[in-house]
């Protein structure tokens, strides 16, 4: 008896340090790999002033830029993805460029969805009664593209869309420990969704493996993997196709968060409204210094700086054109 307490004791014992050490590993990593700058879903670290003043509703949050000189017909709205911002930083660019722009954050406010799941697509009904007149666009990345996807074909009040990295996909929310929730609902009901339990179990236990260690995580063999093995897929399916507007669509072929270039490529083959861009050897960030992100961009993001910053400068310059043909001089 005394032999199997002490080795239940040393079991113990050993149990409790793999613990601080594993508990010390993801401490280092996650502070290493950690991305700079403010939290992006703090509202209060964005600038604001006399043209750039914060609004909120029922569930509308976010930033409206209102340029001194309005040279642009109607409104761009942008949405960030799902580290939570409003694209603060493209809503500047075009309200110096004389755009009117409503920069929102969708999930993580106060009034909000507290997080990605489940997020309703009528809150976008508070955004349009706030515009009289004028052609809408709506601009998304990643996370974000989806939800302007699904906002573009399930009715909302949009002339025309710009989705960067985008989803064919509505993909399971991002709600972890919880139960399975869609990323949105539609009328009280979850927009059906491909769910994370269908991906590949090697991808998976990696994940897994690396959120314990506080390692960046590389997601897009997850996201690759659950069309093929969900028995929802065609349901799951963003209908694209029901959007009658025009739109831009950017991507990369080294995108390591999931598969916006197949995305892109397979929703403009559903929609001849669309026009698709993807742009060899950058990843799921479009950025001037892809490096400002921290050290886990190689992994998480992908790409190479020099392929990143020409994407960047390359989607800018195909989107001011055609954002000064979808809303002429005012």
């Amino acid at each position: 008896m005394k032999k199997l307490l002490k080795f239940l004791l040393a079991m113990l014992v050993a149990v409790v340090i793999i613990v601080g050490v594993l508990f010390g590993i993801h401490s280092y990593n996650s502070s290493r790999f950690a991305v700079p700058g403010a939290n992006p879903r703090d509202k209060s670290s964005y600038e604001t002033s006399q043209s750039i003043s914060p609004i909120e509703g029922t569930y509308l949050n976010g930033f409206h830029f209102l340029p001194t000189e309005k040279r642009h017909q109607g409104v761009v709205i942008t949405f960030g993805g799902s580290e939570g911002s409003p694209s603060y930083d493209r809503a500047k660019q075009l309200w110096e460029q004389g755009y009117e722009v409503y920069a929102l954050f969708f999930f993580g406010q106060p009034n909000q969805q507290e997080s990605l799941a489940e997020v309703p697509l009528e809150f976008f009904g508070e955004v349009t009664a706030l515009i009289p007149e004028g052609p809408i666009t709506v601009i998304g990345a990643s996370k974000g593209a989806e939800l302007t996807a699904n906002l573009a074909a399930r009715g909302a009040k949009i002339d025309n869309i710009v989705l960067f990295t985008p989803s064919e996909y509505t993909y399971e929310g991002l709600a972890f420990g919880q139960q399975e929730k869609s990323s949105f609902t539609q009328d009280g009901e979850p927009v059906p969704f491909l769910p994370f339990r269908n991906s590949e179990v090697g991808p998976s236990l990696k994940m897994l493996a690396d959120m314990a260690l506080g390692l960046p995580i590389r997601y897009r063999e997850i996201y690759s993997s659950m069309p093929e093995r969900a028995d929802n897929t065609e349901a799951a399916r963003i209908p694209i196709e029901n959007f009658h507007g025009q739109g831009l669509l950017f991507a990369d072929d080294q995108d390591a968060m999931w598969p916006g270039d197949i995305a892109a490529t397979n929703l403009a083959e559903r929609n001849p409204g669309l026009e698709a861009h993807v742009y060899p050897g950058a990843g799921h960030m479009f950025s001037e210094d892809i490096t400002t992100f921290g050290p886990s961009w190689e992994k998480m993001l992908g790409g190479t700086v020099e392929d990143n910053r020409t994407a960047k400068q390359d989607s800018d310059r195909i989107l001011l054109d055609k954002l000064s043909q979808w809303h002429p001089a005012s």
